[in-house]
């Protein structure tokens, strides 16, 4: 089963201001928490979506500014050099598109669990972190 959401801009904090006409804010804290993200205030969350079965899988794309990606790395725990040009083969979040520039990296983020990160700095006006948490 697949359940989505996408956010509006009005949705910055992943579940603050949704009301009960907007996206499933249960979605976007399960996508938040398997992967992690931490979703700073004037960030944008562009989308969530979580699939169950065997394993779980959740995919998370955030918008920020090009000068705060650091610091949602940082505050999301993120350890691991982003590799540049490194692609992820996961689809990303429906309706947001992947660009050319891009830096990925793989880590592990508990016992079986994974996460794939990579920021798409395509548009030099803000920069997208897309995050796929899974269990295996």
């Amino acid at each position: 089963m697949i359940r989505r959401a996408v956010l509006p801009a009005a949705c910055l904090a992943a579940l603050a201001g949704c009301g009960a006409s907007g996206p499933d804010p249960e979605v976007v804290a399960e996508a938040a928490q398997l992967t992690g993200v931490r979703v700073p205030p004037g960030a944008e969350v562009l989308g969530a979506q979580c699939e169950r079965g065997q394993d779980v899988m959740c995919k998370i794309a955030v918008a920020v500014g090009p000068g705060d990606v650091e610091a949602l790395l940082g505050a999301s725990g993120v350890v691991v050099a982003l590799e540049p040009g490194r692609a992820v083969s996961l689809p990303p979040v429906d309706g947001v598109a992947v660009g050319a520039d891009v830096a990925s990296a793989q880590e592990e983020v508990g016992t079986g669990a994974f996460r794939e990160i990579l920021v798409d700095r395509s548009d030099p006006a803000r920069s997208v972190l897309h995050v796929w948490g899974y269990t295996t």
